[in-house]
Order: C-alpha cells, then structure tokens, then sequence
C-alpha cells in the first residue's frame, strides 16, 4: 500500500486480505470475532503511505455477554501485519466496554 492507495509499483490495483491468522498480525481468529467488522485507512504514521486500522467488533467475548469486555482495534502500518498491534478492550482494561473498534475513526 502506498500514496496512490492499493496500487504494485507499477501503478496496478491490486487488492488484499487480512485475517486474524495473517502473518505478523497479532493473535488468533476465533469463532464470532467479527475481524473486519469497520476499516478505517489514512496515514497514521505521516510517512506518505496508507495504514489500515481493522475493527474486531466480538473479540475476546460471546456475543451479548454484558459481564465482559468485548472488540478490539487492529493496525496494520503500511497495509501489513508487519509491526501491526492489537488494542483490545481487555488489554486496555476496558471493564465493561462491549464492543470496542466496532466503528473506528469516530
């Protein structure tokens, strides 16, 4: 990913899948996660290239469960896993907080 979007040097749109099991990207996928739930794309680092922030509207949590804290956000700089991290909402020790990263960028 680069200024001019999902675009190989060459100037060809390409496209690209992510997943929770994708390489370098942090944790697992599980049953009812929601990986993909909202994107958001800009620049977050201000290097001139596009970064991909993943809603993960059910990680950690059974749907409906309001005893847990539940969704997380994952960034993916530059479009790829590598250097990508995930902010849950129990890692961020959101008691409560259903659905974190259900609608990112708001």
């Amino acid at each position: 990913m680069g200024p001019a979007g999902l675009l190989d040097a060459s100037g060809t749109a390409r496209s690209a899948a992510w997943h929770q099991d994708s390489t370098g990207a942090p944790g697992a996928a599980e049953v009812s996660d929601e990986f993909g739930s909202a994107l958001a794309l800009g620049d977050y680092g201000g290097d001139g290239n596009g970064d991909v922030t993943v809603g993960v509207y059910n990680e950690d949590g059974p749907e409906y469960d309001q005893n847990r804290s539940t969704g997380g956000v994952w960034t993916l700089p530059n479009g790829a896993g590598t250097g990508s991290k995930a902010l849950t909402a129990r890692s961020l020790g959101l008691r409560g907080a259903l659905y974190y990263g259900r609608i990112p960028g708001r």
